[in-house]
């Protein structure tokens, strides 16, 4: 008596097809992992920027802290001195242009590397002399 049974060519298509599903399931764990990591770090950066921002806000909150606003250079250690876990390879750029005597333009940039990739984020105000 003969036994029906799946024949090899039967069984080579369906270990391709599922060869297939299963790379495409893996490939999107990956982009999603990758996806993620990326939002974390842009959400970090941001939350950097904001506390620099915030930062020079409170201080030209009085005349003297007004005309006091400069240009500014961050790197990892200052960011860290500030109690902020840094990112990988980030520096923050304050820079101060005055618009008028009693109107300063604040912008804040953040980059960093994200998958050997640059980085970057802005953020920008105006503050005015109190």
């Amino acid at each position: 008596m003969l036994k029906k049974a799946f024949s090899l060519v039967q069984i080579m298509i369906a270990i391709l097809i599922m060869g297939i599903a299963f790379s495409s399931i893996i490939l999107t764990f990956i982009s999603c992992y990758v996806l993620s990591e990326f939002n974390k770090s842009l959400t970090i950066a941001l939350s950097h920027a904001q506390y620099i921002m915030e930062e020079k806000k409170n201080l030209a909150s009085t005349s003297a802290g007004f005309n006091s606003l400069v240009n500014e250079s961050l790197t990892k250690v200052d960011i860290e001195d500030k109690g902020l876990g840094s990112l990988n390879s980030e520096n923050i750029t304050l820079i101060v242009k005055n618009v008028t005597s009693d109107l300063k333009n604040i912008t804040v940039e953040v980059f960093w590397k994200d998958f050997n990739r640059d980085r970057n984020i802005t953020l920008n105000t105006k503050i005015a002399k109190p």
